[in-house]
């Protein structure tokens, strides 16, 4: 018995079941991915979404996405408690995990409802959501990766109203703008 317990807990040691831990409280909303619950700094697992200060432009009018992004994260939560469950510690050593609101999945409802996209690099946990956000005409589409890896540095593509339609234009970064590139027709 001794022996199977020793295995077990050598074992244990190279999962992140055994560095897991619970996180539980009021948070204060960074940005579409970050969030504050005490002192604990929390990035949400397996999501990406613009900073707060972000902007991205369509059609030459800057809009700020990344504010959207954080309201929309913040009337989710709305003043009441998280429960995070982390599952690392990412390089700005802040716990990365899956948090909750009264049940519901934040990440998840991140990336279903457009405000997030699935952060392909490290988790391959939302891209059914983020199929979803792309293909459902009622859900807003703020963005969705566009390729089979995602990079900051990469496109992105916007999923919007063009006042009647749903328009779908490829994005870039430059100088912490998204700009679109635009083809016309031939």
């Amino acid at each position: 018995m001794k022996v199977f317990i020793l295995i077990f807990l050598f074992l244990l040691s190279f999962t992140n079941i055994g560095n897991s831990k619970t996180i539980l409280g009021q948070a204060k909303i960074i940005d579409g991915d970050t969030i504050h619950i005490k002192s604990n700094k929390i990035r949400l697992h397996g999501i990406d979404a613009p900073e707060t200060k972000q902007t991205c432009k369509i059609d030459n009018e800057e809009w700020y996405c990344g504010k959207q992004s954080t309201k929309e994260l913040k009337n989710l939560i709305n003043n009441q408690k998280v429960e995070c469950i982390t599952n690392d510690i990412d390089r700005y050593n802040r716990y990365v995990a899956i948090c909750y609101v009264n049940e519901i999945n934040i990440n998840q409802w991140m990336v279903e409802n457009g405000w997030a996209i699935a952060y392909r690099y490290y988790s391959k946990d939302y891209i059914v959501e983020e199929k979803y956000a792309h293909d459902n005409k009622d859900t807003i589409r703020m963005w969705s990766q566009i390729g089979d890896t995602q990079t900051r540095k990469g496109a992105i593509t916007f999923y919007g109203h063009d006042k009647n339609n749903i328009v779908n234009i490829p994005l870039y970064p430059r100088n912490g703008l998204w700009y679109m590139k635009i083809q016309t027709p031939e």
